[in-house]
């Protein structure tokens, strides 16, 4: 991953060139022109597999992950993310949309509290609990 490549850049520059562990590469990224918002792709790949204990993204190849980067369709609503908080699964689609005017910021991702305001000993936090505890909308 190549998270915090953003301070070095200007919000809103394109960036260009491959970098990254495929499988937490931004579908933009393979088309070699992006932004610090392949960022926020990257940490929803990370927060997938700490949720489900499974990357989104699988191949049997390099080409094959690449290809499931750019064309998977992730379902948010059987199977194991029947067990996962729906502001959880909310947040971890936004994260994970291939458009990129659509992708959640990574200011909304720090808003998006879901840890209870008793059990959080730091200003913001993303660990996920089903309820009705979490704050976000």
């Amino acid at each position: 991953m190549h998270m915090s490549w953003h301070s070095y850049y200007p919000a809103g520059q394109t960036l260009s060139g491959l970098a990254g562990s495929p499988a937490y590469v931004a579908p933009e990224v393979l088309s070699g022109n992006y932004s610090e918002k392949v960022d926020i792709w990257s940490a929803g790949v990370l927060l997938h597999a700490l949720l489900v204990g499974g990357l989104p993204f699988q191949g049997d190849s390099l080409e094959a992950v690449f290809e499931a980067i750019k064309n998977v369709k992730l379902d948010f609503h059987t199977g194991i993310w029947d067990s996962i908080s729906k502001p959880a699964r909310d947040l971890v689609a936004r994260m994970l949309t291939r458009d990129v005017s659509a992708r959640i910021t990574a200011d909304e991702v720090l808003s998006k509290c879901l840890i209870p305001n008793e059990l959080r000993p730091w200003t913001y936090g993303c660990i996920f609990f089903s309820g009705s505890h979490g704050c976000l909308n």
